[in-house]
């Protein structure tokens, strides 16, 4: 028998041993999966937490970001805690490592419960008073009339219902996105931020009153910065990182960041050209991650996600004020050239005010392609190689590091052209989008899986992203085709209804599937597969887990 630690990760099988689903009466989740309040367990891999990126999301103070996850495997479905805060518990016994799963069973996630059942799929409508099939669960709260969640091992639900969650899983992607944004603050206060500052430059360009030149700079500074953490507010990023560290992160990235910067630049910088720009992009990104590496201390912030947040926080804070910098540097400097070419100082005061409201404007358009960008990129992987150590300089830090310092230079020497600008920001966010990705791969693996090299994972990632689309239908395919499984159903109910039954239990046989470690992503692997299933690596030349009497 294959020995099954508590820190071992699992990687999902091709098909699911028999249909089932999650139901639940509690009004604190939702769910892109649920047409009511039943959650089929469609996809090789269900991620439950606060995090908006969960497929259930549960707003419960009890639970963290990334907190669960079910699996599929060919003899059970398996659930493992994710390294939660508070811990996963299954019929109120808190679990260490993977367990397999029996219908009927309770599953506690901080204050809210969910019953696994097996799925019984029914022809026809749903009963009187269920919501209709065509609209999924997406946002928390009632949905008309709860059906109570079973405490039996079956639970019923339209096939159309079925197909229908499999069909939305695969079309009408950006229409979903769009759907879920709606209700959403951070584009609204954007939005808001953007037509404050717009009126109060225009009040100034038109009348000159230099009561409002701070106002002006403090708009442009903060609208971008504001934005962005209402934004991780709202997708729960912040639920496992205190407020109060998020704003030191801000402040130290504003106020260390800035005063090592300006120190640095003073005494190593000289002349222009590209040699320059990279001076000053090494100079401004050692100072960034210097503002930060203090966290490193903070034994809550352990995870990738963790850095990710701290240096995309420190890394806005240092160009808010930057910017701001930026805006009286320009305003000084045009009004200083104006009247010293003999203009009145009406005059040259309206072409300091016009220099500002222009580096403003500029520096606002790109602010979400910059320092934020390249700050968490370098903390992300500092974060990410650090393991059990403080802090560890390893080839994937120095790696982010000059991808950062790299994209700092080549910005930095682009000159006042907008569309580079935008093309380079765009190559910095995929780059950024990678570690957002890895940082939630990394968390949904659990605590104990050591992260792949990082220019490995970095191919593997992209490959996982080119067949995503494909896997996805293949899973949903293969769940919809598991629902004919009429015999293997039945000879799982009988087994749980058989008292004293001598046969195999689900952990039993659960024990035996787990064959090779992926040399990339780090994943166990069922002992048929000869592809990693989560970043499509071939098989057979990771490490095999040893077996045991």
């Amino acid at each position: 028998m294959v020995a099954i630690h508590s820190g071992e990760s699992i990687t999902p099988s091709g098909s699911p041993p028999y249909p089932a689903a999650l139901t639940s009466d509690s009004p604190n989740w939702h769910s892109r999966l649920a047409p009511d309040d039943s959650i089929p367990l469609i996809q090789p891999a269900i991620h439950l937490g606060r995090f908006s990126g969960n497929d259930v999301v549960i707003q419960d103070a009890g639970v963290s970001r990334l907190h669960a996850a079910i699996y599929w495997t060919p003899a059970a479905y398996v659930i493992q805690d994710l390294g939660s805060a508070n811990g996963t518990y299954v019929d109120e016994a808190r679990i260490e490592g993977p367990r397999a799963l029996r219908p009927g069973q309770r599953i506690r996630i901080g204050g809210t419960v969910f019953v696994f059942q097996m799925l019984q799929v029914t022809e026809g409508q749903p009963p009187a008073g269920e919501p209709p099939t065509q609209e999924l669960r997406s946002a928390p709260g009632p949905l008309g009339s709860h059906r109570r969640a079973g405490q039996g091992t079956v639970t019923q639900m339209p096939a159309a219902a079925v197909n229908n969650v499999a069909q939305q899983l695969q079309h009408k992607g950006f229409e979903r996105w769009l759907h879920a944004q709606l209700p959403k603050y951070y584009w609204r206060v954007f939005l808001l931020g953007l037509a404050a500052y717009g009126a109060a430059a225009w009040i100034l360009d038109s009348t000159g009153n230099t009561n409002t030149v701070p106002l002006v700079a403090l708009l442009a500074s903060a609208v971008v910065p504001v934005s962005f953490v209402v934004f991780c507010w709202e997708q729960g990023a912040f639920v496992d990182i205190p407020p109060l560290v998020l704003g030191l992160a801000f402040c130290s990235g504003s106020t260390i960041g800035l005063f090592l910067a300006a120190y640095l630049e003073g005494h190593l910088v000289s002349g222009d050209g590209v040699g320059a720009a990279i001076v000053i992009a090494l100079c401004e990104e050692t100072a960034k991650v210097a503002a930060v590496c203090w966290f490193l201390r903070d034994r809550r912030l352990r995870g990738e996600f963790d850095g990710l947040l701290l240096g995309a926080a420190a890394g806005m804070g240092f160009a808010a004020l930057e910017t701001a910098g930026y805006g009286f540097t320009f305003f000084l400097n045009s009004f200083i050239n104006a009247a010293g070419n003999g203009t009145s100082l009406d005059v040259a005061l309206q072409a300091g005010v016009s220099g500002m409201i222009h580096v403003l404007n500029v520096r606002l358009e790109l602010a979400a392609f910059g320092h934020g960008v390249w700050t968490a990129i370098v903390c992300a992987a500092i974060w990410r190689e650090r393991g059990a150590a403080l802090f560890r300089l390893t080839p994937g830090v120095l790696l982010a590091f000059g991808i950062a310092v790299g994209l700092h230079a080549a910005w930095d020497s682009l000159g006042d052209s907008l569309l580079p600008h935008l093309v380079l920001g765009a190559a910095g966010l995929l780059v950024l989008r990678f570690f957002i990705l890895d940082a939630l791969e990394q968390a949904k693996r659990g605590t104990s899986a050591p992260p792949a090299p990082l220019p490995e994972a970095l191919k593997a990632y992209f490959r996982f992203l080119w067949g995503r689309s494909s896997r996805a239908l293949a899973a949903a395919q293969s769940y919809l085709g598991s629902m004919n499984n009429a015999q293997a159903a039945a000879a799982v109910v009988a087994t749980q209804r058989s008292a004293g039954a001598a046969s195999t239990s689900p952990e039993d046989q659960f024990a035996g599937m787990v064959g090779a470690r992926c040399r990339i992503c780090g994943q166990l692997s069922a002992p048929e597969a000869s592809f990693c299933s989560r970043c499509g690596t071939r098989l057979g030349t990771g490490t095999v887990v040893p077996a045991t009497s």
